[in-house]
């Protein structure tokens, strides 16, 4: 075994929470303690059973460990998750919930082989930001995050929570479709967040504020003097939640007591209230719900996906997952061409005589 796999794993050993002994480790990975120490002093072989094990022990990733880089097609994740104050401890409460779904997403990636994505540049302040994802952002939120920043992101109603990932050598955002469009909004602010670096759920969520709320942006308002319709119409505009504009107000020691009273209640019963004379509005609400609860899929995987099993390379499960179809469906719309009858074949099927 080369000298610095062995290093790798020492320091591994010697850096796993709560300490171990390397004595007590070789017992976990089923080796004797002469035999660990020789191979982590490069004196003898270890064989890829022993590796599996060491690499389990460790929680580590095996191509990492071997050749000291991160393996470019593992799924790396950041998740919304909880934190309780006091174990100091963080979760995700939905995580085995949503493992199949993460691990269909994963696959359908790795299936369709596309090629990796290198992002450059982006930005890390959310003045930024705003400025790479051009005027008006909110309404084509998801669009803009997959054409000007090269991320994609996918839409599923099986999932939880929101996701950020890396995988396949591309980032992916991953968001529940609930139909709730301005916490769809928060969600993909808060993981473009983690995306540019914050690991705190606090500094996400701050760094959503600032991108969606802007102080300049809120300052504009004349909070004190503001109506019913003002403040539903800034809603609307902005995308985000009556909770997050009352919090963001507070923080900004914007607002006065009849403000505060008229963003406690629900956001969408709020814009319905302020335009209760307009018919077109509800449906404009009604269409941003159906909008936010729709599957989706970024374009290029599904045409990969759609191309490999017209031309019988993948099999129908994963294309009939995003799309939510029938896989009988997928297999009779794109079973591979065999060229068609020939002319005997219709002419007999037609009941003709060909000269």
């Amino acid at each position: 075994m080369d000298t610095e796999l062995g290093e790798r794993i020492a320091s591994r050993i010697d850096a796993l929470t709560p300490t171990m002994t390397r004595k007590a480790f070789a017992e976990i990975v089923g080796l004797t303690p002469d035999a660990l120490s020789r191979a982590l002093t490069g004196q003898r072989g270890i064989s890829s059973l022993e590796l599996l094990r060491i690499a389990e022990a460790l929680d580590a990733d095996m191509h990492e460990l071997v050749t000291g880089e991160p393996d470019p097609r593992r799924i790396v994740l950041a998740a919304r998750h909880d934190y309780d104050r006091a174990t100091y401890q963080r979760s995700v409460p939905t995580f085995e919930e949503d493992k199949e779904t993460l691990e269909n997403v994963r696959v359908a990636y790795v299936q369709a082989g596309l090629p990796s994505v290198v992002m450059e540049g982006v930005p890390g302040t959310s003045d930024a930001m705003r400025e790479l994802l051009g005027e008006e952002f909110v309404r084509p939120f998801i669009a803009r995050i997959e054409s000007n920043l090269g991320v994609d992101v996918v839409r599923v109603p099986e999932l939880g929570t929101a996701y950020t990932a890396t995988i396949a050598g591309r980032w992916v955002i991953m968001i529940p479709a609930k139909g709730n469009w301005f916490r769809e909004n928060w969600d993909l602010a808060h993981e473009l967040a983690h995306l540019v670096g914050l690991e705190s759920e606090d500094e996400a969520n701050a760094y959503a504020a600032q991108l969606l709320l802007p102080a300049s942006l809120v300052h504009k308002v004349d909070w004190e003097a503001a109506s019913l319709q003002t403040v539903a119409d800034f809603l609307w505009e902005t995308g985000v939640s009556t909770e997050a504009l009352r919090n963001r107000l507070g923080n900004l020691g914007l607002g006065n007591e009849r403000i505060r009273k008229l963003l406690d209640c629900a956001t969408q019963a709020l814009l319905r209230r302020a335009r209760s004379w307009s018919h077109s509005f509800g449906d404009q609400i009604t269409e941003r719900m159906d909008a936010a609860a729709t599957r989706r899929f970024p374009l290029a995987l599904q045409e990969a996906h759609e191309q490999k099993v017209e031309a019988g390379l993948l099999g129908p499960a994963y294309l009939a997952w995003m799309r939510g179809v029938s896989e009988v469906w997928i297999a009779d719309e794109y079973e591979p061409h065999n060229g068609g009858p020939g002319v005997d074949e219709l002419a007999a099927e037609l009941g003709l005589e060909l000269a």
